[in-house]
C-alpha cells in the first residue's frame, strides 16, 4: 500500500445554477418516500426532456475557475447534464476527487496529459490551473459536447495548452456510430453499431503522432479496450501513468477484463485509489467513488491520506462496481515511491 497525505481544493467553484440544472438536481437527485417518488419524481423526470429539448427553461450558468492564481468566470450551457459534476449532490464533496489529486501529484509542470473522452473538459481545465507549461490533448467526439469543451478552453484562457481533436479513439482508422443511450446524459455517450446514430470518425492513436504522454486519463464508457489496442505503440513510447474508469460486468466479464489484461501483459500493475480512515486508533482504507451507504461519492477531506491499494485483474471482481482503476508500468513503480510513501511504515 503507497499513501500520500494531500490537500483537495478544486479550482472549478460554481457561482450561478440555472434553473434547468435546479430542476434536474431536484428531479433526478433528491431522496424521498415512495409517496414523493410516486406523484412528484417520477412525473417531474417525465416532463424533464420535453422541458430541456423545448428550451423553456433557463440554462446558462456560470463557474468561477481558479489558475495560477488568477480568477475568471466561465459560462457554461446546462442542456450539458455533465456539468453536473460541477453541481451534483453526488459531489458535494468534490469531483472524481482521486483522479484530480492523481493529476496532481504524478503530472509534471511541463508534462503531457491525453485527456480521452474530455466531455466538457472538467480534468483538461483542472491539470491546467496549476501549471503554466502543460500540453493538454483533449478527446471528445460528440460535436455538442465538444463545442462545450471549446467555450469552456476559450474562456478559461488555456487555449495554446490544449489541442481539442473532434473524434473517437479506436484501434480503426475510420468511422463508427456514436449515441447516448438515455437522451439526456452526455456522460454515457458510447460507440454503437447502429447506423441511424450520429455518424463520428474514429481514429488509432499511434496514427496520430503526439507527443509521448506523462499521463492518460481515460472515460470512454466500455471502450476502453479499442483505444488500447490502437495505441500500443504509443505506451510503449512513454509508459505513462493511466487513470481509468472499469466497470464491474458479470454478464459479459470481458468488458471489465480486457483493458486490464492488455495493460498487464504489457506490464502495468494497478492500484486501487482509496483514503485512510482511523477507527478505535487503527487505520484502514475504504475505496474511492460511489459508495451506496452514503449515497454520493466518497469524500477526501483537506489533508487526509490518498492510497493505492494494489490488486490484480484477477481479483477485479471483487472490488466495486464502478472503479477508477490507477495503472503504473513496473519500469516506473520506483518513480511512483518517490510521491508516496509506504504503508504500514518499515518497523525499526
Amino acid at each position: 500500500m503507497l499513501i500520500k497525505q494531500i490537500r483537495t481544493p478544486s479550482p472549478l467553484v460554481l457561482r450561478t445554477l440555472p434553473f434547468l440544472a435546479r430542476y434536474y438536481r431536484y428531479a433526478f437527485q433528491t431522496p424521498g418516500t415512495r409517496t414523493s417518488e410516486l406523484l412528484l419524481y417520477a412525473p417531474l423526470r417525465k416532463l424533464f426532456p420535453a422541458f430541456r429539448k423545448l428550451g423553456l427553461l433557463p440554462h446558462a450558468g456560470v463557474f468561477d475557475y481558479d489558475r495560477l492564481g488568477k480568477t475568471v468566470q466561465i459560462r457554461f450551457d446546462a442542456n450539458n447534464l455533465q456539468f453536473q459534476a460541477l453541481y451534483s449532490r453526488v459531489y458535494e464533496h468534490g469531483y472524481e476527487q482521486e483522479l484530480g489529486l492523481l493529476i496532481d501529484c504524478l503530472l509534471p509542470e511541463d508534462g503531457i496529459l491525453y485527456d480521452i473522452g474530455s466531455n466538457w473538459g472538467y480534468f483538461t481545465l483542472y491539470a491546467a490551473s496549476t501549471r503554466s507549461k502543460v500540453g493538454i490533448h483533449a478527446f471528445e467526439p460528440f460535436p455538442r459536447t465538444h463545442s462545450d469543451l471549446k467555450n469552456c478552453v476559450e474562456q478559461a484562457g488555456i487555449a495554446d495548452l490544449v489541442t481539442r481533436h473532434e473524434f473517437a479513439l479506436a484501434d480503426t482508422d475510420g468511422e463508427s456510430f456514436i449515441e447516448i443511450p438515455d437522451g439526456l446524459h452526455s456522460g454515457i455517450a458510447e460507440l454503437t453499431s447502429n447506423s441511424s446514430a450520429l455518424r463520428i470518425i474514429t481514429k488509432r492513436l499511434d496514427s496520430l503522432q503526439l507527443p509521448p504522454p506523462d499521463f492518460i486519463k481515460m472515460d470512454v464508457e466500455g471502450h476502453e479496450a479499442s483505444v488500447l489496442r490502437g495505441g500500443l505503440n504509443t505506451l510503449k513510447s512513454s509508459w505513462p501513468y493511466l487513470v481509468f474508469e472499469n466497470t464491474r460486468s458479470y454478464a459479459i466479464p470481458a468488458r471489465t477484463l480486457e483493458p486490464l489484461h492488455i495493460l498487464q501483459d504489457l506490464g502495468y500493475r494497478f492500484f486501487v485509489p482509496t483514503v485512510q480512515q482511523s477507527y478505535a486508533g487503527k487505520d484502514y482504507f475504504v475505496p474511492c467513488g460511489w459508495q451506496m451507504e452514503l449515497q454520493h461519492a466518497q469524500p477526501i477531506s483537506d489533508n487526509a491520506c490518498l492510497g493505492l491499494a494494489p490488486f490484480e485483474a484477477s481479483n477485479r471482481f471483487l472490488y466495486q462496481h464502478d472503479l477508477n482503476v490507477f495503472a503504473c508500468h513496473e519500469s516506473k513503480l520506483s518513480q511512483l515511491r518517490l510521491s508516496f510513501e509506504d504503508w504500514p511504515p518499515p518497523r525499526d
